[in-house]
């Protein structure tokens, strides 16, 4: 146990003896709630926060600390609801706009994430957190380029900082730097070797070099310190399909997912493994939890195309291989099932013998195999940052 923890047990202890002798104190009940919270202990802490509000419903402090907990808990839902409320009660602190950004983008409102952020804008000079959560924001809504700027104004304020490094390694691989991020990651982790953004920095940048073995050993970390993280499980599946190791990469697939169900790569990539492993049912369903996300993204059609070939609906697969090409005419999967079509003639049972080595199958006269092709379609700025629009 390190220091830390020591102390604040200490704490903990002593307050706990106070309370036993004035057990209505809604400060000592604070104060023991956020020993609690940042102890890890949720539960804890949400007990005492309801006891304090039925003793002072209307004590922001209280209310802001059971904000917090819920984040932490990954209730992004109830910590909004709670932060509105105060600002619709009159508390505009920038620390609740902040809190409130910071949950929406979570959420995945990342418009209105911004609003609130625009809102303290000013104030960046006493919460300079403000640009670099920004950062975050303009990454999902795919502005790369001024993600960047943003999150090197935080840094040259702040040297050294972990988690802007981190963001600055992650911001340039999807912008396709890949050496700037290597740099900024690797010095990420001489600072703080569990960053999340860092590991999945140098864990894609080892798929991109087909480099399965030092992917493989960041993204177990990754998934190891942020089991949660839907992006790090998203590459842990990659990593597992360069092995060819589909079982597994099925497992880990379906846990992006859940955690990140809005990125509609992940769901083509989970769809395809399906499909090698002659699940059409199960590549059906993912396809169409992609298609669900956007019916204008060629790629969804064209995966749909390709399992109604198998299905031995061609009329319908013709439909949809022209609309994927129409939408998208470098789209991968749109090629792939007319390559069917035209290899096939329609035949289902041949298709299905091109699906069994789809890793390894090159489309047309491309020299890049299906495997190269999901793998660099998972960079696409678009699929790595598409988020469903509310």
């Amino acid at each position: 146990m390190n220091l830390a923890v020591d102390e604040l047990r200490g704490q903990l202890g002593r307050f706990k003896t106070f309370l036993d002798q004035d057990p209505d104190n809604t400060n000592l009940l604070g104060q023991i709630a956020e020993i609690h919270y940042r102890l890890g202990e949720f539960d804890e802490a949400n007990s005492l926060i309801e006891k304090a509000l039925k003793i002072a419903q209307d004590d922001q402090s209280i209310q802001f600390l059971k904000s917090n907990i819920a984040m932490a808990s990954g209730q992004a839902e109830i910590a909004i609801d709670i932060l509105e409320a105060l600002i619709n009660s009159g508390n505009t602190e920038s620390g609740v706009r902040y809190n409130l950004a910071y949950a929406l983008l979570y959420d995945g409102r990342h418009e209105e994430a911004s609003i609130q952020l625009d809102q303290i804008n000013n104030e960046s000079e006493k919460l300079p957190e403000v640009s670099l959560l920004r950062a975050r924001v303009l990454h999902h809504v795919g502005d790369l380029e001024q993600a960047i700027r943003c999150a090197e104004q935080y840094i040259s304020l702040n040297p050294n900082h972990a988690e802007a490094s981190g963001i600055l390694a992650l911001l340039n691989y999807d912008e396709g730097h890949n050496e700037i991020a290597r740099k900024w990651a690797e010095q990420t982790l001489a600072i703080h070797e569990a960053n999340i953004d860092a590991l999945i920095t140098l864990g894609s940048i080892a798929i991109d070099g087909q480099e399965r073995e030092e992917a493989n050993r960041y993204f177990k970390s990754a998934t190891a310190r942020h089991p949660t993280s839907g992006r790090a499980w998203s590459g842990m599946g990659l990593t597992d399909m360069l092995g060819m190791d589909i079982e597994k990469a099925i497992i880990d697939l379906t846990k992006a997912v859940k955690f990140m169900p809005n990125h509609i790569g992940t769901w083509h990539s989970l769809a395809w493994c399906h499909l090698i492993k002659d699940d059409i049912a199960g590549a059906k369903q993912s396809m169409q939890s992609a298609m669900d996300l956007d019916h204008n993204f060629g790629e969804s059609h064209g995966g749909l195309a390709v399992i109604d070939i198998l299905e031995g609906s061609i009329d319908a697969a013709k439909i949809k291989t022209k609309k994927a090409l129409r939408l998208d005419p470098l789209s991968f999967s749109g090629r792939f099932a007319e390559s069917l079509l035209l290899e096939g003639q329609g035949n289902s049972q041949a298709a299905k013998k091109v699906i069994t080595q789809i890793l390894n199958y090159k489309i047309g006269n491309d020299t890049e195999t299906v495997q190269m092709k999901i793998t660099q379609h998972m960079k696409s700025p678009r699929v790595q940052n598409y988020t469903k629009k509310r």
